[in-house]
């Protein structure tokens, strides 16, 4: 049987305002501005993907997404997409950022090739389990209310929560014992201060904090300030998990030769997709260091991939994908199941996830080729 070919791709824009605005360390986001791609071959089959670009973190906007996607889909037109190695160091050559519209390629190509093998994506990827279980998160508000929001989660069987912080050290520390306080003792906690700590803060919150149970915290410091993370690290009981400072391979191999970190926040849509996120994680492995994967505010699309991405690798003992929470009306059909905190993927061909039709049909958006 002769190898596929990539015939047309579709690129579109997908906008929706988020019912109430969510606050964290480096600002505030009111809407979703996504891209989704299909990538259709000349055996009738497409695989789907998502780019939620992140400007604090990626330096994308949907516009830049856009705009990056038309310039990278004429480049594969013609050509095998389940060779997914190959398409994926092209698309990498080709586009030195942008990680999220990298990343929609990828997830595009790696459903794709899945479903030409028959195969769920989880078990494409040499994986054999397909659930687990989810955080929830507490959104940057005051301590009164991120208690009122933990308590609705712990009563719809939340069974850890993650927090932002990241402002000052009174502030913080107020919040985190609000919540401890309104959970009771057990659940685990997580928090993340988005680098919104000096080095000093973030030591001093830390071991304020030591009697919280706190499971670890994320991105304490500044993303390029390797010598601080690891500075906080040496002085914290609580474990730290890079995340921004966690891009790529190169990162992922400095963190490791520096212990600059316990734990690694790997999302896809920061590293360029699937393909790098696996490399990620391997580096991680062979390090020591287990690994999270996280998220932006993807909708349940890249969430569905992410997920069979976890299922494949037993060193990801940690999920962070609760952005679909954000969606006043979920656009996407098939996928990944989340049965409260419990999350479990699909056994057919693929990751599963499709845009609905009759949101597709209402979306801007352009075809190349066919």
């Amino acid at each position: 049987m002769s190898a596929p070919h990539i015939t047309h791709i579709d690129i579109c824009k997908y906008r929706v305002p988020f019912p109430e605005p969510i606050e964290f360390a480096l600002g505030r986001i009111t809407h979703s501005a996504t891209i989704f791609l299909r990538i259709h071959a000349d055996n009738g089959l497409y695989g789907m993907g998502e780019a939620s670009p992140d400007p604090w973190i990626t330096g994308e906007t949907q516009d830049i997404c856009f705009a990056a996607a038309r310039y990278l889909a004429p480049h594969l037109l013609g050509k095998d997409p389940t060779a997914v190695t190959a398409r994926t160091a092209e698309i990498d050559s080709l586009l030195l950022h942008n990680s999220s519209t990298r990343c929609a390629f990828d997830l595009a190509l790696y459903d794709l090739a899945a479903k030409q093998a028959g195969l769920p994506l989880y078990a494409y990827l040499g994986g054999e389990k397909r659930s687990f279980v989810t955080d929830f998160t507490l959104w940057l508000d005051t301590p009164e209310r991120m208690a009122t929001a933990a308590l609705a989660y712990q009563q719809a069987r939340a069974v850890v929560l993650k927090m932002k912080v990241g402002t000052s050290r009174e502030d913080d520390v107020a919040r985190v014992q609000a919540v401890r306080a309104a959970v009771g003792p057990e659940m685990p906690l997580r928090i993340d201060a988005n680098q919104g700590w000096d080095e000093d803060t973030a030591v001093g919150v830390l071991r304020e904090l030591v009697g919280c149970n706190i499971e670890f915290c994320e991105q304490p410091v500044a993303y390029r300030d390797f010598e601080a993370l690891a500075r906080v690290r040496a002085q914290s009981v609580i474990p730290i998990m890079a995340d921004e400072s966690l891009l790529d391979q190169v990162d992922a191999e400095r963190l490791a030769a520096m212990g600059a970190c316990d734990l690694f926040n790997i999302k896809p849509g920061k590293a360029g997709g699937l393909h790098n996120a696996l490399a990620i994680e391997a580096i991680a492995r062979q390090a020591g260091i287990s690994c999270m994967v996280g998220v932006f505010d993807e909708t349940r699309l890249a969430l569905s991939a992410y997920a069979h991405f976890i299922c494949a690798r037993p060193n990801i003992l940690y999920a962070d994908l609760d952005s679909y929470l954000v969606y006043p009306d979920d656009p996407i059909s098939g996928g990944v199941i989340f049965d409260g905190p419990h999350v479990i993927v699909s056994d057919t061909p693929g990751h599963g996830a499709d845009v609905r039709e009759d949101v597709w049909e209402r979306l801007e958006g352009t075809v190349v080729g066919g």
